[in-house]
């Protein structure tokens, strides 16, 4: 691993990938985009331990073929709490199970390992403490099987009134109206708003609009009605 000096108001990118060509492949993107510094690759997860410790990254990125368990995703982010911990699943790995359990260690973004790099780099970008970025590819795989919800989970990516209220924002509607629709206050509907946003990885409310027709939360939108003369 050959750390670089820190940049200022840059985010420090350390990974571990098993395949060479794509760490190597992943430094160029990283060192080509404003705000993101290199800090090292690896395909070992003590020189990941390490480098953690020596160069202070604001950003570790894993390969889910390097922490299949997401056990060393969890072990960073316990010791190292505002660390963002960035999957990539590879196409083996996309499945409910998978990405369950990589949330719940921690990682605050999930993609698809063959995720356009421009893309790739604008999710970590958007990543931080508060706010988790779920590829759009992923929230299928994610609720791609069915399973009883607990009260308060945080593995659901919408709950049933968050979908409501998506449903009500793509038709229109404006908050004091969805409120009146669903019995609750405006605070209340702003409230899902965001959050819904966040667990979609959505920059706002029309990003959350497109983003849940893209994967299926809202049914396509019917054809224009055309007549013949």
């Amino acid at each position: 691993m050959t750390p670089l000096h820190p940049v200022a108001a840059s985010f420090r990118v350390l990974a571990a990938d098993a395949t060479p060509v794509f760490r190597e492949g992943l430094r160029t993107v990283v060192q080509r985009t404003i705000g993101l510094e290199w800090a090292g690759g690896t395909d070992h997860p003590d020189v990941i331990r390490d480098g953690v410790r020596t160069t202070r990254p604001h950003v570790v990125v894993l390969d889910s073929a390097i922490d299949p368990r997401s056990t060393l995703t969890q072990e960073l982010v316990a010791t190292n709490p505002r660390l963002i911990v960035a999957v990539l699943f590879r196409e083996r790995d996309r499945t409910p199970a998978s990405v369950r359990v990589a949330q719940a260690a921690g990682a605050r973004c999930l993609l698809s390992r063959d995720t356009d790099a421009s893309l790739m780099t604008e999710a970590i970008l958007q990543t931080h403490p508060a706010h988790r970025y779920i590829d759009p590819r992923l929230v299928l795989a994610f609720n791609a099987t069915p399973r009883r919800r607990s009260a308060g989970s945080e593995h659901e990516v919408l709950t049933p009134r968050q979908r409501q209220v998506l449903a009500l924002v793509a038709e229109g509607l404006s908050d004091p109206d969805i409120a009146q629709s669903l019995d609750v206050s405006v605070a209340t509907v702003r409230t899902h708003a965001r959050e819904l946003r966040h667990r979609l990885g959505a920059r706002d409310r029309a990003h959350a609009v497109a983003l849940a027709y893209r994967t299926g939360f809202l049914p396509p939108r019917p054809a224009p009605h055309t007549t013949t003369s």
